[in-house]
């Protein structure tokens, strides 16, 4: 007897993976019960013939007639396609037919962990504490021994009456020298409170999009991109919103921001989903954190989402 597959049609992101180390673990997975055959370019196809259950009862019943044997003669073909997927944020490998449980549950636990599965401690930089509006989670305050406890006073006996000043009463205790630990905060949840955006007034720059739509950063003005881009409190008066047409979703509704000052050319990730990638014009990658900004020059790739623009100087 054997247990047909369940249906699947998923993606598996593997962080961390490459394509070629993928191709080869799915190889090794799906060979369990299957048979592997490369039909393209990063995609695969596992197939395997087995006997329903069904049909293996319906021979125990019909086997004193003999009737049986002609359902022992009865196979099914179930096949499942696994298809490696990359871009410039991840690996992913898109699954879809019927595949057994453990095969579908081995792939799903293997390729959705990085290879390499060691605890990544969290490494601050040294002036995060100075800076404003950040709150680092405090690390454990070492023992402190503890101090026996004072005698309770003994209430004084009502002096008699005196023509003399009365004694100065008694000073409290001083506080203790061991402050009270700051109250945890977890650091992935700290808000960074930025100070508002300048921008410069002299700059100009054009951005080539990749639809074929060429925005201008006009001088001393904020540029906002994204699918449905919508300003913050602490933008500059002069914004200007740019709605770019992205049918997959790739891009947030208020993905970057693009300015100029006298540093340069401005690039700021606005916690988007999918990230923001600033590219130059030799090919080097620099991601720009999540809320954070990254610097751009002339003939950068700028890539958000599934698009992208160039920045081109405007002449004169």
């Amino acid at each position: 007897m054997a247990r047909a597959g369940v249906p699947v049609d998923e993606t598996v992101d593997c962080p961390g993976w490459t394509p070629e180390r993928v191709a080869d673990h799915l190889l090794a997975v799906g060979g369990t019960g299957y048979r592997g055959v490369n039909v393209g370019a990063g995609r695969f196809q596992f197939a395997r013939s087995y006997r329903p259950t069904w049909a293996t009862v319906a021979f125990v019943i019909g086997l004193p007639v003999l009737v049986g044997l002609l359902f022992l003669l009865i196979r099914r073909q179930e096949a499942w396609t696994a298809t490696v997927e990359e871009d410039h944020l991840i690996v992913r490998v898109r699954l879809s037919g019927r595949v057994l449980p453990g095969v579908l549950a081995t792939v799903q636990r293997d390729l959705g962990t990085p290879p390499h599965r060691y605890a990544r401690p969290l490494h601050l930089p040294a002036d995060a504490a100075a800076a404003p509006g950040v709150q680092v989670a405090p690390a454990a305050p070492p023992a402190v021994p503890a101090t026996p406890a004072a005698p309770p006073a003994v209430p004084a006996a009502p002096a008699a009456p005196s023509a003399t000043a009365a004694s100065p009463p008694t000073p409290p205790p001083p506080p203790s020298s061991t402050p009270p630990p700051p109250p945890f905060v977890d650091p992935s949840t700290a808000v960074v409170e930025r100070p508002p955006i300048a921008v410069d007034t002299a700059r100009r720059v054009l951005l080539c999009f990749d639809t074929g739509e060429q925005h201008p950063l006009e001088p001393g003005r904020l540029l906002l991109v994204g699918r449905e881009p919508q300003t913050r409190p602490s933008d500059p008066a002069p914004t200007d919103l740019v709605a770019v047409d992205d049918p997959e979703h790739s891009v947030s509704r208020t993905h970057l921001a693009v300015w100029a000052d006298g540093d340069g050319l401005w690039i700021a990730d606005r916690a988007s989903t999918n990230g923001t990638v600033v590219e130059d014009d030799g090919g080097e990658r620099r991601p720009v954190p999540s809320g954070g900004e990254a610097r751009a020059t002339t003939g950068s790739t700028v890539r958000f989402g599934r698009r992208s623009f160039v920045v081109a100087e405007v002449p004169g």
